[in-house]
């Protein structure tokens, strides 16, 4: 008998190595990663690429790094300005074409100027001060640094600087926690970190005589949840979320506030209490908790208000300027929060924004340089919303989800605000690009960062349905919620070779019992509640939701484990790969083999660690003596075998059964060495009395002369 639901393994997600903007649909490598964060950043960012009479020509040389090119010496009558930070500094672009290079031309109508950037998409400030020093003996005339979103402290690198940052890190935030909580602790060693190597920054700079700015940076507050899951295990958290979304303003921020006495620093908590403050028409309260929820955003991907105040005062201390875009970006929003018209996600501003931007810098110049025009340039406004605005954000939200963990949580916080954004601007566009994989795909952006967004378009679109379909469940029109639900568990549930899954996404089923629910349907609410059971991880938030959402659950409690067995949670995705791999065993006992094969590729699709499909492929390759099946297959299922936690049969003789089998497929395929390598080591991995041993032994006999 096969092993129940319960018995699968956890799904191994793929670990980014850095939070915000990387996801499994189309993220870097972790060898990619590697060598641009701890390889590249060794060897120098501009490199010679040729000499004449007037000079030697440099290039930029970093992989990731936008085109340029200057000459050493600089020519005469050339105002030379670099731009060095992380993306939202790349955002600014360079050469003569930028906006960039245009405000400053017309502060300083006297002068050739030549803007070059050497920003770097996630860099934070130890990486961006090996530029800052570089760039400083190209004899520039002005550095722009903006630094302030990735200061998270992810450090990751092997070598003495990364350790040492690790350490150091590490030990002022535990010096730090005698005195503070622990989240403040770890912010106050950020923030500490952070300062000094901007300091470090400046006394470079002032030493070589060379005018510094520094940029505030703004932080989207009002449409950009804290990261992670929401904290519905607690009662009042999960009473005001309800209530909010009834547009009991009141009650719901009564609620927030209970929630927030026992957790003074809930990142969530903090948000959607100024949520229920902007409902009561009272944005300027609601501006701290927004603000405090970036603060304590566990993804600390956003630059906090406390953070652009440690700029201003190193700057100020360190005799460089500031270019104070916070407050600038704050006098162009509606009540000084800067959110989705803005910020397409927590950071990056809109395209529109760069002569913006590039006027407030160019504006800051003026304190930096001794020459220029009579009077400063008024920054340019930002202009009317382009098509290409919901372009990016749609993109952004593709990114923030996880679509082989989806049908295990609740969707996606971040995306679905991302997606309400979107839908407050044009939600008629909005559905049309999750109406297919084909629209959704020629929505999508790529970048550095996600460079397969597009091509993943089929894996994502179940997941921004689900985010869809929550947040018009939350605006109360059930309507649409049904039936984007229904079309992502339909995508889910179909698999080629006309099999239908009966539990394809749990997580799915929670949400169209919500809709049920709320619709008065307590009799189909409470079949989709059921179904959604099967999930231990959504077991425990309907636990969570039950009492204060009042939906009157029966819940099942945890199933009986067998001898044999080991209990243990178990993902959607893998549940469903079992499904199918299950359908495709009948097809074997039916002698269906093309049938089977097909299935079971479309089982190792839906979780790639299932064993026992992998153990059926690698049967279906000994028998039709598939070479490239069974490389690939019986491969994984030796490799998985090693590994038990990992996949669904936790069974004893895993490892001797997936030797024995990728031996029979050698043989097949007429490798006899390294049959004869999986015989023995079949041999010396069977436990005590496994029935298969006399098998093992009659292979080595007759194969092997053993």
């Amino acid at each position: 008998m096969r092993p129940a639901y319960k018995n699968f393994g956890a799904r191994l997600a793929f670990l980014a190595l850095l939070a915000g903007g990387l996801s499994p649909a189309g993220a870097l490598t972790p060898g990619e990663l590697e060598q641009y964060y701890c390889k590249d950043i060794k060897e120098p960012f501009y490199s010679a690429a040729g000499t004449s009479p007037a000079g030697n020509s440099l290039i930029n040389a970093r992989k990731g790094s936008l085109p340029a090119a200057f000459r050493m010496p600089k020519p005469a009558g050339t105002l030379r300005i670099f731009v060095a930070g992380e993306s939202v500094a790349a955002l600014l672009g360079g050469g003569p074409d930028s906006e960039l290079t245009a405000a400053l031309a017309a502060q300083y109508p006297g002068s050739a100027v030549e803007v070059i950037n050497a920003g770097m998409g996630a860099y934070e400030s130890r990486r961006i001060s090996g530029i800052v020093e570089e760039i400083l003996s190209y004899e520039p005339d002005l550095v722009v640094v903006l630094s302030g979103n990735n200061e998270n402290g992810k450090e990751f690198c092997p070598g003495f600087s990364a350790e040492l940052a690790r350490r150091s890190r590490n030990l002022r935030s535990k010096l730090g926690s005698f005195s503070l909580p622990e989240e403040d602790s770890g912010i106050k060693a950020s923030l500490a970190i952070h300062e000094g190597r901007l300091r470090s920054m400046a006394r470079l700079a002032r030493k070589k005589n060379i005018p510094l700015i520094f940029c505030t940076l703004p932080a989207n507050l009002r449409d950009y949840a804290p990261d992670g899951d929401l904290p519905l295990e607690q009662a009042e958290f999960a009473a005001g979320l309800a209530a909010l979304e009834k547009k009991q303003y009141a009650a719901a921020l009564e609620r927030f506030r209970a929630a927030l006495a026992a957790r003074p620093r809930g990142a969530f908590q903090l948000f959607y209490a100024g949520r229920a403050l902007d409902g009561l028409g009272r944005p300027g309260e609601a501006r701290a908790y927004y603000k405090d929820a970036a603060k304590y955003d566990r993804a600390g991907d956003r630059s906090s208000g406390d953070r652009n105040e440690m700029i201003r005062r190193a700057a100020l201390e360190e005799g460089a300027v500031v270019a104070d875009l916070e407050r600038a970006f704050a006098g162009l929003a509606a009540d000084g929060l800067p959110g989705g018209r803005e910020l397409a996600d927590g950071v990056h501003w809109y395209n529109r924004y760069n002569a913006f931007v590039s006027g407030v810098i160019a504006a800051a110049a003026r304190g930096a340089l001794p020459k220029g025009a009579a009077a400063a340039v008024k920054p340019a406004g930002p202009g009317a919303p382009r098509p290409e605005d919901f372009r990016a954000k749609l993109s952004y939200a593709a990114a923030s989800v996880a679509p082989e963990k989806f049908c295990d949580t609740l969707p996606n916080e971040r995306a679905m605000v991302l997606l309400e954004s979107l839908c407050d601007s044009d939600c008629g566009r909005l559905e049309a690009a999750l109406g297919s994989d084909k629209k959704l795909a020629a929505e999508l952006y790529e970048s550095a960062w996600n460079p397969g967004l597009k091509g993943a378009a089929r894996r994502l679109r179940p997941a921004l349905l689900q985010a869809a379909a929550e947040m018009f469940r939350r605006r109360g029109n059930f309507r649409a919620a049904s039936r984007l639900a229904n079309e992502a568990l339909e995508l889910e549930s179909a698999v080629d070779g006309g099999l239908k899954l009966a539990n394809a996404c749990p997580s799915l089923n929670l949400l169209r019992g919500r809709l049920k629910h709320g619709a008065g349907d307590r009799a189909g609410a409470a079949a989709e509640f059921k179904r959604a059971s099967v999930s231990p991880a959504l077991l425990k938030i309907m636990a969570a939701l039950n009492g204060p959402l009042g939906l009157g659950l029966a819940l099942p409690s945890e199933p009986a484990v067998k001898d044999n067995e080991t209990a243990r949670p178990v993902a959607a995705k893998e549940a469903a790969s079992k499904e199918i791999s299950d359908a495709a065993v009948e097809a074997l006992r039916a002698g269906d083999r093309p049938r089977a094969r097909n299935l079971l590729l479309a089982a190792v699709e839906k979780s790639p660690e299932n064993f026992e499909a992998r153990m059926n492929l690698c049967f279906l390759a000994a028998a039709e003596s598939d070479a490239a099946l069974g490389e690939e297959h019986c491969g994984e299922a030796v490799y998985l075998s090693a590994f038990p936690g990992r996949h669904a049969l936790l069974l004893g003789d895993s490892r001797p059964s997936a030797l024995l089998l990728r031996g029979s497929f050698y043989l097949k395929v007429k490798n006899v060495a390294e049959a004869c390598r999986d015989f023995r080591e079949a041999g010396a991995a069977a436990p005590e009395g496994w029935p298969r041993l006399a098998e093992v032994r009659s292979a080595l006999k007759e194969n092997c002369g053993e």
